[in-house]
């Protein structure tokens, strides 16, 4: 699957716009409590270093503390990526991350950072290889009710290959995500 990009910048302004409006300053926006748990699902597009463009899905969790003026976050995922231009690759990432988060004035826009680390296993045929991202994002996570989210992210990888040159990752997700335990 092929992204230009335009319709790349075009859906990244359209969630930007919907995630910075969200319920701006009635007062009543839905807010993330600490002891929250995050349970979402994300799509990206991947431009890698090593091979090209890539699409990806990853599923992923967090738990939030209270850190501060606004909350901590720890948590993992696991994505699966495909790149189409590099025959079958595919690529398995399990990583986990550490994140802070703070509400954006009065409205239920939560803008973030987050420094994560991971192990990545690709698959050609039966050629197997194992590298190691480690990388730094930064985000938004708009509510749309107490349980419910969008979310923004960009993120910058720089990935060890042993066997290699490292190289350099850049990847904007976009994605929802299911709200547990997010009560005063």
């Amino acid at each position: 699957m092929k992204i230009s990009r335009t319709a790349a910048r075009s859906l990244l302004t359209a969630a930007l716009v919907l995630a910075l409006n969200g319920r701006a300053s009635s007062g009543d926006a839905p807010r993330l409590h600490p002891g929250a748990v995050e349970l979402g699902l994300a799509g990206s597009v991947v431009s890698s270093g090593s091979s090209g463009r890539a699409t990806s899905v990853a599923v992923r969790g967090e738990i939030l503390h209270g850190a501060g003026p606004g909350l901590a976050g720890f948590g993992a995922e696991v994505a699966w990526r495909h790149v189409g231009n590099v025959g079958d690759l595919d690529r398995i990432r399990t990583a986990a991350h550490v994140s802070w988060q703070a509400p954006l004035g009065e409205s239920s826009a939560y803008p973030f950072a987050a420094l994560w680390a991971g192990l990545d296993h690709e698959r050609v045929g039966s050629f197997g290889q194992t590298r190691f991202p480690l990388g730094v994002g930064a985000g938004v996570r708009a509510l749309v009710s107490p349980s419910a989210a969008v979310r923004l992210e960009y993120r910058f990888a720089r990935v060890r290959d042993p066997d290699a040159d490292d190289f350099n990752e850049h990847e904007v997700l976009t994605g929802v995500t299911l709200l547990l335990r997010n009560t005063p």
